[in-house]
């Protein structure tokens, strides 16, 4: 259901770095974030993943390509942050996707030493990019995580999507580029194309449309406060009393896969147009202006969909979906959730009896879905 998600932590910062020379990704997992990565022309790719018996389990997840068996790919059994002490490499993409934060050890994936780590290895132009579970944690808890990041890459960006719960914090070793051109000449690659339709991005606009924050917007967000350091992890101390927590009903069973997503994610998600930040040539902008515009606005009211699920608001959920979809038909998210609302609605049309409406909103889905 994540598929999106593990595609995207790999393509985003693939597809933003000025060179795709050499990369490494933290983490095995299920491998599909390793497999997006190597649908990009890199000369080699590294995976340090602390597990000596992966490549067994790989091979149960296809949707990574059968990565393992890459040449270019070399899987290093070693845990990730004892790779980068280690190695003198530099990379032109580093992608960081350690498991959850309430496995012991993954703390230290989070802190300034080792964001300073990975700086120290980044390449010129080299992007890195951290995913975070932002379902997890409350406020104060994610503005630690953005404020230690921002520590070590002053010039950092927010990027989420609608369609999952989980966010990512790009940084490099200066401001990270957002040059259309590059992107859109980069999505030319049948497999990168493919890669990314599947989880449905299909153009350089929905790929800017994940855009969430500035630097200028995180600084406001997280505020003054403590950072996460390795003698102050902070972050393994605070988390069990917030899973000890009660989480209200509709929080708990909102959205496509029931995660708790915090409105203030939600909100992230949308804080600010990415137009001012991207680079285009003139001959092009106008055009392509109006339409992020457009894919903008549409997500604006995806967000607004979901933050009204969240507090139990479900006539405004819907009636954000349908507004949605009106601003932009062809948004993948828009259709998703209208095809998603207009499935339940039948549902529930259903259960009530009403056979007619639910065949006709099941109908008015089919097409979307």
């Amino acid at each position: 259901m994540n598929l999106p998600g593990h595609r995207f932590w790999g393509h985003l910062p693939s597809l933003l770095a000025a060179r795709r020379r050499s990369a490494l990704v933290i983490t095995f997992g299920s491998g599909i974030t390793l497999g997006a990565v190597a649908t990009h022309p890199f000369r080699e790719i590294v995976c340090a993943e602390i597990c000596e018996g992966i490549r067994e389990p790989a091979k149960l997840f296809p949707e990574n390509h059968d990565v393992l068996d890459d040449p270019r790919v070399r899987l290093v059994i070693d845990d990730g942050r004892n790779y980068v002490l280690g190695t003198a490499r530099t990379f032109d993409v580093v992608v960081s996707e350690p498991p959850l934060l309430e496995t012991a050890g993954v703390v230290n994936l989070y802190t300034e030493e080792f964001y300073d780590l990975v700086k120290r290895r980044l390449a010129p132009g080299g992007v890195f990019c951290q995913w975070i579970p932002s379902f997890e944690f409350d406020r104060p808890e994610h503005a630690a995580i953005v404020r230690t990041f921002l520590k070590v890459f002053p010039d950092a960006t927010f990027w989420g999507s609608p369609l999952y719960g989980d966010t990512m914090l790009l940084g490099g070793d200066g401001t990270v580029a957002i040059d259309l051109d590059r992107i859109a000449k980069r999505l030319e690659d049948a497999r990168v194309r493919t890669d990314l339709e599947e989880c449905g991005i299909r153009n350089a606009d929905e790929v800017l449309g994940y855009f969430g924050l500035s630097s200028r917007g995180l600084s406001r967000y997280c505020g003054d406060g403590p950072v996460l350091t390795d003698d102050r992890t902070r972050l393994d101390f605070e988390m069990p009393r917030e899973r000890l927590r009660p989480t209200p009903f509709v929080a708990a069973t909102f959205w496509k896969r029931r995660f708790v997503v915090p409105p203030h994610v939600l909100e992230m998600e949308d804080g600010e147009s990415v137009i001012p930040w991207v680079r285009t040539r003139g001959d092009v902008e106008p055009s392509w202006r109006a339409r992020l515009t457009r894919l903008e606005a549409a997500k604006r009211a995806v967000i607004e969909g979901h933050v009204a699920a969240v507090e139990g608001r479900l006539a405004d959920m819907n009636r954000e979906y349908e507004e949605a979809l009106r601003l932009d038909p062809e948004y993948t998210n828009a259709r998703y959730y209208a095809a998603l609302d207009r499935i339940e609605r039948a549902e529930r049309a259903a259960a009530d009896g009403d056979r007619r409406e639910a065949a006709r909103l099941a109908a008015s889905a089919a097409p979307l879905a």
